[in-house]
């Protein structure tokens, strides 16, 4: 039970970070296109982001590597999901992402 719970943890607070990570940026870049200063937004955003998921990442892992791993490996779902609900429900296809990029 208690490997469990200490793996459980992580994981769990890994989406929460990656939720408020990922809804942040997503929030930001709406109001940053609006917005007749979108520098300030972004880079307002990104350090308050970060600071946040790195003070949790500290609190989180300072017991064990492992929660460390965990709560970083968990920190990629809501990511993963982002990028699904931005693709219209869809995986985005890697051959037509690549082909909007330059060289």
């Amino acid at each position: 039970m208690s490997n469990l719970i200490s793996t459980a943890l992580p994981l769990l607070a890994g989406l929460l970070i990656g939720t408020f990570f990922f809804f942040g940026l997503w929030w930001t870049v709406r109001r940053a296109v609006a917005s007749r200063r979108p520098a300030r937004w972004l880079i307002g955003s990104m350090l308050l982001r970060f600071g946040v998921a790195l003070g949790a990442f500290c609190l989180i892992g300072s017991s064990h590597w492992l929660a460390w791993v965990l709560c970083l490996a968990a920190l990629c779902w809501p990511r993963d999901a982002a990028v699904v609900d931005w693709a219209g429900g869809q995986e985005p296809d890697s051959a037509t992402a690549k082909s909007h990029y330059a060289p």
